[in-house]
């Protein structure tokens, strides 16, 4: 991922390897205290869709089944844009992409069993706690079935009595 604290460079698993990447705009200012980034994505992105193009992961590419959970409210960066553009290039490829996404959720995606993230690094992030945990019991079934889980009901103090 490109953060600005990261100096605008792609940061993750493939430090140290050559990607292209697709520059932030130099005019952005946050509008909001903490920083929401969505709107510095989106400019930058729509600033030079020929190079964004060229800097886009090769999706095509995967060969299993893709699961993206996106919230519409994510302030981050544009998930549901992102997870949409995903899609529609592995169904031009004939391959199998399911996209949950809910209207309310922000950038953390909470799943069954986990409570809600704190902390990071301080930044705009929306949803809500309820709202990203609804994302995430409905994303969950979708990575049990893509990954063939063999999920066992919780038991409870009351359930062992």
């Amino acid at each position: 991922m490109r953060t600005p604290r990261s100096g605008g460079r792609r940061t993750g698993p493939w430090e140290g390897t050559r990607s292209r990447t697709s520059p932030f705009v130099e005019d952005w200012n946050a509008a909001t205290e903490p920083p929401a980034y969505r709107e510095l994505y989106e400019s930058s992105l729509d600033a030079d869709p020929v190079r964004t193009a060229a800097a886009s992961i090769p999706v095509e590419r995967i060969s299993g089944d893709v699961v993206l959970a996106a919230g519409a409210g994510d302030r981050v960066w544009p998930s549901l844009r992102f997870a949409r553009l995903i899609e529609r290039r592995r169904i031009e490829h004939g391959l199998s992409t399911t996209v949950v996404c809910h209207p309310d959720s922000g950038h953390r995606v909470t799943l069954p069993g986990e409570p809600p993230a704190v902390g990071g690094h301080q930044m705009a992030r929306g949803g809500t706690p309820e709202a990203d945990a609804a994302l995430g019991a409905a994303v969950w079934p979708e990575l049990v079935r893509t990954l063939r889980l063999q999920v066992q009901p919780q038991t409870t103090d009351r359930d062992r009595a």
